[in-house]
C-alpha cells in the first residue's frame, strides 16, 4: 500500500507489512544532505538544518512507528527512511 502525504509532493510513503518507507526529494532546496540531523517519534519524523538553523521538514506518518529503529540512505539529495511499525 502506498500513501503520499498530500500537503507535500516531496514526500512519498510506502507501507509494508513491517516498516515505512519515506523518500524525500530534496532537489533544489540548495541543502547539504549529507549535513542534515534527523529525528523521529512515533509519529512524524523532522528533518533539521543545523547550518541554516531551521527545521526543513516535518513528515507525518499514517502509522505509529518505533523511532529508534530509524535508518536513513542518501543518494544525491534524496533521501530513504525507514522506521519500524509497531502493530498492535
Amino acid at each position: 500500500m502506498s500513501y503520499t502525504a498530500i500537503d507535500d509532493p516531496d514526500v512519498d510513503i510506502i507501507s509494508t507489512k513491517k516498516y515505512l518507507k519515506v523518500f524525500v526529494d530534496l532537489r533544489g532546496k540548495d541543502l547539504q544532505v549529507d549535513k542534515l540531523l534527523l529525528r523521529a517519534d512515533n509519529l512524524h519524523i523532522y528533518i533539521y538544518d543545523p547550518i541554516s538553523n531551521m527545521i526543513i521538514k516535518i513528515i507525518n506518518l499514517p502509522e505509529i512507528v518505533e523511532p529508534l529503529s530509524l535508518t536513513i540512505n542518501q543518494r544525491n539529495d534524496t533521501i530513504t527512511l525507514t522506521v519500524k511499525k509497531i502493530n498492535y
